[in-house]
């Protein structure tokens, strides 16, 4: 794996190079997957490309919000060729599409993730990132591209999200400066935050509840869990979609330090 500036370079070779690209994220997609993968299709877009957004599971409720939302398609099919494979915010396996079978010519990961085990050539991992919405935009600016309002968006929300609402250990200066310079390019912050933690379905919130109330600890209090069974889902008319951000709960009780 190349050094960044290398490896920077020579992913916006291949992607200048062929017109078709293919963009996935994982299951059950978060804020920094989608915001990445809508920030880098709208950027390829404006070169001219033809981009196909496509991941396992559709867009959260809290996430359509985003500008283009409604073009990222779902499902477990996916027709066509492509030129370029671009998976975002995780490794290939974590999309659940391809069964090692891949629909490109050029196989691109972009991920910021330690876990990650670099599988393609051109992988650009960046452990140091707070979000891969900020190796996003690094990605764009390289490509000579402006940052307009919906590219902002989309940015803000990848990082914001990943970063706990600029509350975790990740978020940094780098992240901070990054994100000065989206609000500047128009990025509504309370837009994002009245759709991402402000505005819930009341069955989500009757799911929360119901979690909750089963949430359990180990006797040292350092690791604490929470399990939703499918019956959980059937009794408040939830779905899997509405646990985002459930896991921050667990998180916050006092003295643990592992939540699952």
């Amino acid at each position: 794996m190349s050094e960044r500036g290398d490896i920077t370079a020579d992913i916006i070779a291949e992607l200048k190079r062929g017109s078709r690209v293919l963009i996935s994220v994982h299951k059950n997609p978060d804020g920094d997957a989608l915001g990445s993968q809508l920030a880098l299709m709208i950027a390829l877009e404006r070169l001219g490309k033809s981009v196909t957004a496509h991941n396992l599971d559709p867009v959260p409720e809290i996430y359509r919000y985003l500008p283009r939302a409604d073009a990222i398609t779902f499902g477990n099919r996916l027709a066509g060729a492509f030129d370029a494979l671009v998976v975002m915010d995780c490794d290939p396996g974590r999309t659940e599409l391809f069964n090692g079978v891949y629909p490109a010519r050029t196989l691109i990961n972009i991920d910021h993730h330690i876990t990650n085990r670099p599988e393609w050539p051109l992988t650009w991992l960046d452990p140091e990132a707070s979000a891969t919405g900020e190796m996003t935009y690094t990605l764009i600016k390289s490509m000579g591209l402006p940052i307009d309002r919906e590219i902002a968006l989309c940015l803000y929300t990848a990082i914001f999200t990943d970063t706990g609402s600029f509350r975790y250990s990740n978020t940094s200066p780098e992240s901070m400066r990054i994100s000065a310079e989206l609000l500047e390019a128009g990025a509504d912050p309370w837009l994002v935050t009245e759709n991402v933690y402000e505005s819930y379905a009341f069955s989500r919130l009757k799911l929360l509840g119901n979690v909750l109330a089963g949430m359990q600890r180990s006797e040292d209090g350092r690791i604490a869990w929470v399990v939703i069974p499918d019956e959980l889902y059937r009794k408040t008319g939830a779905s899997a979609e509405d646990t985002e951000n459930f896991i921050n709960f667990v998180r916050s009780v006092k003295g643990v330090e592992v939540a699952v």
